[in-house]
């Protein structure tokens, strides 16, 4: 009975499609929304930062078949059993104090309320902060949520406050919390933007700083817009705590741009969301790959913000290579190497042959884990051939040869598979004061790639074969 009470314990379990970049289709949303009410998942957050009438533009109406097309999205999620949620993001140039600026936003929900939609998100983020901010964000989402309410009893208002990370309480958030009416729950990322854990502890310490308010979690992840682009984020949920619901109202994870590949990294993350207790990143993992094909080339895609490079399958295993300190141990690595490439060839061109959905999303990446398997293929033929006695020379040669061209190929690709040669992610931290800072240490990754730490220790090996 114990387990079964902890079974969907947030209340919010869902995604806010809030990345930067082309947003979804509206047939791709429609499609996420189904695949969320099937995952017990049952909110979803519209919140794409480049669609111009969300940001940009947000006095703009929206045309009667844009505004039919939220109307279906509203029923597909009625159906579903997920609640779809409108954000809008004025932060860059409204005028707080204008009621002329006030009607148009009102003027602009209505038009949501109409078809169907009475959840609204205030996404006032990524905005120049200033002095005094916090008290005209807060007056103009109490003033926002009486509008709403006069239209619907069922009207439900979040806020993303400009300072949304962290987990220090500063002016800002002082003045936001004695100022926003207590119904109005708060967005946060975490500790940093893309946070690769998000504690009991972190939460608690931000409820400090806004006691009142409910806590949903924007959780950038898995998320790959911005410098992240090159890359897809397959790899599990984790990180977070198994008892953060205590703390926590809600958890939306931003997704990433390719919307049927996404939907593999938050089939893991709704396992967590509905029973944290329980969950177990690798066996969700498994899971969600359905068969061997898509593990086989998903595996060299799980590292991001909440996988480290060194946690690839791939990765491990060279690891041991490496650090073998007898002729057992380094046969055995080669060899277990060996077939992880095998496999992982096979299954990405497998992958690059079919034509799902899930492949159209991933197919360039799927290509570049054929490459650079080849390189590493390449790599264990010098090993073997470093433990033929007498040595071949020339046959050494060749091999190496073979190498530098599959190593070289794999280098030059755009689409980072099986960890990154040089990353940047949006690391940015708070200060006790408030102020923010990138955090150069967690927010630049080099020389993270398996294939080339694999390669790279095939060359020493020649070397030291060479000399003998």
């Amino acid at each position: 009975m114990a387990n079964t009470l902890r079974t969907m314990s947030f209340a919010l379990r869902g995604v806010v499609e809030g990345f930067y970049g082309r947003p979804w289709s509206h047939a791709q949303r429609c499609s996420m929304v189904a695949f969320l009410g099937a995952r017990g998942m049952n909110s979803y957050m519209y919140a794409p930062k480049d669609e111009p009438l969300h940001r940009d533009r947000w006095r703009e109406p929206y045309t009667p078949s844009a505004l039919a097309e939220f109307g279906e999205l509203a029923a597909v999620g009625s159906k579903a059993g997920v609640r779809i949620g409108f954000a809008i993001s004025c932060g860059l140039d409204i005028d707080y104090r204008s009621d002329d600026e006030r009607r148009t936003l009102s003027t602009k929900c209505s038009s949501l309320v109409d078809v169907g939609i009475d959840w609204f998100l205030l996404a006032l983020d990524d905005i120049p902060m200033s002095e005094g901010l916090a008290p005209l964000q807060a007056d103009l989402a109490g003033w926002l949520l009486v509008e709403l309410q006069r239209q619907t009893d069922r009207a439900n208002l979040m806020l993303c406050p400009t300072e949304y990370l962290g987990v220090t309480p500063s002016r800002y958030t002082h003045d936001l919390s004695k100022a926003l009416p207590h119904d109005i729950a708060l967005m946060w990322t975490g500790p940093t933007v893309c946070s690769p854990t998000i504690t009991t502890g972190d939460a608690a310490s931000w409820r400090r700083a806004l006691p009142e308010h409910r806590l949903v979690i924007w959780d950038n992840y898995p998320v790959n817009d911005g410098t992240m682009a090159s890359r897809l984020h397959l790899g599990p949920y984790r990180g977070r705590s198994h008892d953060l619901d205590s703390i926590v109202h809600g958890v939306l994870l931003n997704p990433m741009n390719q919307a049927v590949a996404s939907q593999l990294p938050l089939a893991t993350a709704a396992d967590y969301l509905n029973d944290p207790m329980s969950y177990d990143p690798d066996e969700a993992f498994r899971r969600a790959c359905h068969d061997d094909a898509t593990f086989a080339f998903a595996s060299t895609c799980t590292d991001g913000p909440v996988n480290p490079p060194h946690g690839l399958r791939l990765a491990r295993m060279v690891t041991a290579l490496v650090d073998a300190t007898n002729v057992e141990e380094s046969l055995e690595a080669r060899d277990t190497i060996h077939e992880e490439l095998i496999v992982a060839k096979a299954g990405s061109k497998k992958l690059v042959a079919s034509h799902t959905s899930f492949a159209d999303d991933v197919r360039p990446w799927a290509e570049r884990a054929a490459a650079e398997a080849r390189a590493g293929l390449a790599a264990i033929n010098v090993l073997e051939l470093c433990d033929v006695a007498p040595l071949d020379v020339m046959a050494l040669m060749g091999a190496l040869f073979a190498l530098t061209f599959h190593w070289m190929e794999a280098r030059q690709s755009e689409h980072v598979v099986f960890g990154p040669r040089f990353a940047i992610y949006p690391a940015v931290v708070m200060h006790r004061d408030g102020v923010p800072a990138f955090d150069v240490r967690a927010g630049i990754l080099e020389d993270c790639n398996a294939i080339d730490a694999l390669c790279r220790h095939a060359c020493d090996v020649a070397d030291e074969a060479n000399a003998r």
